[in-house]
């Protein structure tokens, strides 16, 4: 700049040369002072720079403090970014003693920290999650939650320290708050159907999950295996408050999900079973033509009490003509004979079983058993047991 100065100044002298022969004359007191034009200007262009020049070194001197403290600002910004990165890492490297000492050397109380507060109360937050520090968090999900474009994350914070804990109502207020800001987040929707269940909103609990599915959040499978459960839940509940015709509405509901699920089944049975025996052998029946089990043989037969043997023959040999490639009927049939002493009719139904299928072990014990209770060949005991 003072070189700029300089060249302007000479081409200035220069352009007045030929003006030399004027003179400014100055008489002060009794002394009579005679100068040229372009001396006069000059000094007075002279004087302008160095007031110019004083001006400036003046401002420079006043705003030592003020660069002295932008330099410290940005240096301890800068330091205070590289702590954080550093927590960070400590964090993922799963060392949080390290993290918590990274934490202690952040000034917190510096100005600039400011604008790193979410990132410093983040990371404090999953520091102190992986040292269990359950109330530090919770005052730091509330801080977080009043900043600006954090609240989604500080009302996840806050839902999740409730659930650790069990606290499912005060879960839900927190997590109804996010739902009411966002609705489309994953782990906001799951966590509200375990919410739901916990707290037996069996209806929300279907909504939520719905929602779901409705997002693809959810495939199909997972979403049904979800909604049998909470109608089978619900089923519970409205049982229990002697409403069997709403509990029957949610368990065919889940049984058009899951025609085979033995809660269901059992229950809507059991249900029946109290006032309409033949339809309660209905639901049985459809359940064991979808999926054959000794658990449905059995409760068929708990139906009928009052059956005599042969009876009780005639319904198990239904349901092997039903599902004749299952092993389930014949094993319910050889129990059945076993009990009643039956032992030459329950050998013959277990060889037919083996037949079809390999021994496996409950058709060993069983045959074990037969052996052991007739005594007819010792030598085939050890044989069958052996194999369980």
């Amino acid at each position: 700049m003072w070189i700029i100065y300089f060249i302007l100044l000479s081409i200035l002298v220069l352009g007045l040369a030929p003006f030399n022969s004027f003179g400014i004359n100055i008489e002060w007191l009794n002394y009579h002072v005679e100068i040229s034009l372009s001396f006069f200007i000059i000094s007075i262009l002279l004087l302008l720079l160095l007031m110019i020049f004083i001006v400036y070194v003046f401002f420079l001197v006043k705003n030592i403090p003020k660069s002295l403290r932008r330099y410290f600002t940005e240096k301890q910004l800068h330091n205070d970014t590289i702590l954080l990165l550093e927590g960070f890492s400590a964090i993922y490297q799963q060392e949080p003693s390290k993290a918590k000492s990274i934490l202690k050397r952040i000034n917190c109380e510096h100005e600039q920290i400011k604008l790193l507060k979410p990132i410093f109360l983040l990371l404090s937050a999953k520091c102190n999650e992986m040292n269990n520090n359950e109330s530090a968090l919770e005052d730091i999900y509330q801080e977080l939650q009043n900043i600006e474009g954090y609240k989604i994350v500080a009302l996840k914070g806050l839902i999740m320290v409730r659930m650790r804990n069990k606290r499912y109502y005060d879960a839900l207020i927190y997590a109804e708050k996010a739902l009411s800001i966002e609705s489309k987040l994953s782990w906001l929707l799951e966590n509200l159907t375990i919410i739901y269940m916990e707290l037996g909103f069996y209806s929300k609990s279907e909504q939520i999950i719905k929602k779901s599915l409705k997002y693809n959040f959810l495939g199909k499978e997972e979403a049904n295996i979800k909604l049998v459960k909470t109608y089978i839940a619900y089923a519970n509940q409205l049982i229990n408050h002697s409403n069997s015709e709403n509990a029957i509405t949610m368990l065919d509901n889940a049984l058009k999900l899951d025609p085979s699920n033995y809660n269901a089944v059992a229950t809507l049975s059991g249900i029946y079973a109290q006032n309409n025996i033949k339809e309660a052998y209905k639901i049985l029946f459809k359940a064991w033509k979808n999926a054959p089990s000794l658990y449905l043989a059995n409760n068929m037969l708990s139906l009928y009490p009052d059956y005599n043997v042969n009876k009780k023959i005639k319904l198990l040999e239904k349901l092997i003509d039903q599902a004749p490639e299952s092993k389930e009927g014949y094993l319910s049939l050889a129990e059945l004979y076993i009990s009643e002493s039956m032992l030459p009719n329950a050998r013959i139904t277990i060889d037919k079983l083996l037949t079809l299928h390999a021994p496996d072990q409950y058709t060993s014990k069983l045959m074990a058993i037969i052996e052991v209770k007739s005594q007819s060949n010792h030598s085939t005991i050890p044989y069958w047991l052996n194999k369980l």
